[in-house]
């Protein structure tokens, strides 16, 4: 049989769309989205040779292309070309791009919050393109780590609804995790660990175990500590790890966080609780259930996971979801993962990778070897998409280092030996 040619089927499917645009406004805002969102898909769902096109782009040849596409975008024209030589394609689409996002950008209509984030969905691309509250720096030169993703849309957000392994994403702009941050913060993240604490399993289930209890002896005070330092320390979001939270620890948890929120300043509390997980009884099982909070301790989403552990000789018996919330703030967007939804090293990759959100928040739960699956994907997560990743991992055998922290503390250490610490994380 012979083999197909990704080149060519790449060129038809660029003369499609070429011809679909010859018959397509490229005004109104809603207009503009949609082309933007299809070349964007274009271009991400090119062989090889495009996007190492792409990548080795030189930012003065987007720019110079950028500049042509304005000049033909006001005189009605489509701004891209389908039928020259394939760098001459790969560029002329890069300068549309870049013009489309600037454009967009200068409309009111699609800036701030906004009533649903359907506001922001391209329908013909099945492509959320959501308004970043910073620009992603395109000032580097080009060649390794700056590739499609980092620089394709500088003032935009491309999240495809469908990721590979059908996961759905749910953007969500929500009355109160969708508030800004005070600019004058620096974006910070707690750690809430739990010295000395003590599991429960269920090792005998049929579909793989389950934690029954999690237990320190002295679990007020730590999350009354914990709380306190969250509004001490007035961070963007604390994070507390997988399996840590079964239902007495999260009364406690939303008890300190409420009687706080009543005395302490306005704004001065976490924007966004991430109240570690627990494996909650549902239909046919178990499942593996994070639950959002905001600083009063209202519960305003949950997340399910989307994995299954395996490790030796044994599996974790949660039913998984197929369901990836991404929030939307006026300074960044923020998506969940645990523990091994994200530091998983083997194929196919975890959808995490290139999902092109600022910052992703990771409870979890076990040793060394899976922070060292959570430090490598973060690295490459952050290579392809800037995106930033913040870890918070409980040491599985109870014993000392609590757990583990990413992004590293100021002393390049993640070891951590108390129940509370902080990190800052680079949303630039």
């Amino acid at each position: 049989m012979k083999k197909k040619d990704p080149m060519r089927a790449w060129r038809r499917e660029a003369a499609r769309l070429h011809a679909s645009h010859e018959n397509s406004p490229f005004s109104g805002g809603t207009e503009l989205r949609d082309r933007m969102a299809e070349l964007w898909l274009l271009l991400r769902g090119g062989p090889d040779e495009v996007l190492r096109d792409y990548r080795e782009l030189p930012e003065v040849a987007i720019t110079r292309s950028q500049v042509n596409a304005e000049t033909e975008l006001h005189a009605g024209r489509v701004p891209w070309s389908a039928d020259r030589e394939r760098l001459d394609i790969v560029t002329s689409i890069a300068g549309t791009l870049r013009a489309l996002d600037a454009k967009l950008t200068d409309l009111p209509g699609f800036r701030g919050k906004p009533l649903s984030s359907l506001a922001w969905f391209s329908k013909p691309a099945d492509v959320f393109v959501i308004p970043r509250g910073r620009a992603k720096r395109t000032d580097r030169q080009e060649g390794p780590g700056n590739g499609f993703l980092r620089r394709a849309t500088p003032n935009h957000n491309m999240i495809p609804r469908t990721l590979p392994g059908g996961y759905e994403v749910e953007v969500r702009v929500d009355d109160t995790l969708s508030l800004p941050v005070p600019c004058d913060r620096v974006p910070m993240v707690g750690a809430a660990l739990f010295p000395g604490q003590k599991m429960e399993w269920d090792k005998e289930g049929k579909d793989g175990w389950i934690a029954l209890g999690a237990d320190t002896g002295q679990d007020e005070a730590i999350l009354r500590q914990q709380v306190t330092a969250c509004y001490a320390d007035g961070l963007l979001a604390a994070v507390w790890p997988e399996l840590s939270m079964p239902e007495r620890r999260r009364e406690i948890l939303r008890s300190e966080l409420s009687q706080l929120e009543n005395t302490a300043e306005p704004q001065s509390g976490p924007h966004m609780v991430v109240a570690g997980s627990w494996h909650d009884a549902v239909e046919d099982g178990h499942a593996n259930v994070m639950r959002i909070l905001d600083g009063s301790g209202d519960e305003r989403l949950t997340f399910t996971k989307i994995s299954r552990f395996f490790g030796g000789g044994v599996r974790e018996g949660n039913i998984r979801d197929k369901r990836i919330p991404v929030v939307w703030t006026q300074d960044c967007l923020i998506s969940f993962a645990i523990c091994s939804d994200f530091c998983d090293l083997a194929k196919p990759e975890p959808p995490y990778i290139e999902l092109d959100v600022d910052l992703v928040l990771v409870p979890s739960l076990g040793n060394e070897k899976a922070l060292k699956g959570h430090e490598t994907n973060r690295d490459r997560r952050r290579f392809i998409t800037a995106g930033e990743t913040a870890v918070v991992q409980q040491n599985e055998d109870g014993k000392m280092p609590v757990g583990w922290v990413l992004p590293l503390n100021k002393q390049g250490l993640s070891e951590e030996m108390d129940a509370w610490s902080v990190r800052e994380v680079d949303l630039d």
